[in-house]
C-alpha cells in the first residue's frame, strides 16, 4: 500500500473531533488549574437522554457521537475526562452554550447541557461549549434525520481496545458517502445512516501511526482509506442494527472493525477482490 499520510495531524484532528481539545487554551502545562486531570483528555461527549435525563447509573450510558445526532431525540453533553486506564469522570461544567443561537435545531439547557433536538435536520456542523475551570471546552454536533441507527466498534486487533478518534465512512451503492462516524473513547459507535448505506470504510488518516492502513471485518482484510477496496454492510433497517452480517451468531466480536498494528505482518488484502 502505498500512500503518504500525515500521522500527528490526523491524530489532532481525531482528538478534536471527538471535543477534547480547549479552545483558547495556549497554557503549556496541561494541567487544569484546581484539576488534577490532563487537559487533552478532557472532552465533550453526548449520552442519550429518551426521557429527559441520562440514567441514573452510569452503566446504562449510551454515548452518541455528536454528529449523528438524530430529530427529536434528547442527549445530555457532559464535559468527561480520562485518565490512564480509562475510568471516565463527568466534570461539573459551570455552562454551556451553542451556535444554534436561535434553538433552531434544538434547545439546550446552559446550566444543564441538556439538547432537545427539534424536528429539522442540517448538514451543517453546528458546536456546543463547556466553561469549566475558566476554560472554554468545545465539541462540533449535527442533527441527522431519523434513519438506521448502527452500531460497531473500531479496535485494535491485538488487545481488542477501541482505537480513539477512528473515523468510519458509509457509502451507497453509488460510491456517495451517506455517513460518517468517530469511535469513542470506549463502547461502541452509533452512526446515523440511510436505509441504501452499503459499504463502509475507515479513514486512513483517522488511524495512529502504530497502526497498518489495513482492518479485518467478518475474516477478510481490507485496504482501509482505498475507494476500491470498501467492505460490505449488512441489510439495514429503522431502528438499532449491529454491523454484521450474522446477527443471528450472537458473537459480538463480528461487530468488530479491527484495525492491524504494524508490529504484525502486512496482510493479504483479500477482501479487495471483487468487492
Amino acid at each position: 500500500m502505498k500512500h503518504a499520510y500525515l500521522f500527528a495531524a490526523a491524530l489532532a484532528l481525531a482528538i478534536i473531533g471527538c471535543g477534547g481539545s480547549g479552545t483558547g487554551d495556549t497554557n503549556p502545562n496541561p494541567t487544569v488549574p484546581g484539576d488534577t486531570t490532563n487537559s487533552s483528555n478532557l472532552m465533550i461527549e453526548a449520552v442519550l437522554a429518551p426521557n429527559g435525563a441520562e440514567p441514573s447509573n452510569p452503566a446504562n450510558y449510551v454515548v452518541q457521537d455528536p454528529l449523528n445526532i438524530e430529530t427529536n431525540q434528547n442527549v445530555k453533553f457532559q464535559l468527561v475526562s480520562y485518565d490512564s486506564a480509562g475510568n471516565r469522570r463527568v466534570l461539573p461544567a459551570e455552562s454551556w452554550r451553542t451556535n444554534d443561537t436561535g434553538s433552531v435545531y434544538g434547545q439546550l439547557g446552559t446550566n444543564s447541557g441538556l439538547l432537545i433536538v427539534g424536528s429539522r435536520t442540517t448538514d451543517e456542523e453546528l458546536t456546543v461549549e463547556a466553561v469549566y475551570q475558566g476554560r472554554t471546552y468545545t465539541t462540533a454536533y449535527r442533527v441527522r434525520p431519523r434513519q438506521a441507527t448502527l452500531r460497531g466498534q473500531v479496535l485494535d486487533s491485538t488487545t481488542g481496545k477501541p482505537i480513539r478518534g477512528a473515523s468510519v465512512e458509509f457509502y451507497n451503492s453509488a460510491g456517495t458517502i451517506v455517513g460518517r462516524v468517530r469511535q469513542p473513547f470506549q463502547g461502541f459507535f452509533r452512526a446515523s445512516v440511510p436505509l441504501n448505506a452499503a459499504f463502509f470504510q475507515v479513514r486512513s488518516e483517522s488511524l495512529p501511526a502504530a497502526f497498518r492502513r489495513a482492518f479485518r471485518f467478518e475474516g477478510l482484510n481490507y485496504e482501509a482509506g482505498s475507494d476500491f477496496c470498501r467492505a460490505p454492510l449488512p441489510a439495514l433497517s429503522f431502528g438499532d442494527n449491529l454491523l454484521t452480517s450474522n446477527p443471528d451468531e450472537g458473537q459480538p466480536d463480528e461487530s468488530a472493525i479491527r484495525i492491524i498494528p504494524r508490529s504484525q505482518a502486512e496482510p493479504t488484502l483479500d477482501g479487495c477482490f471483487g468487492g
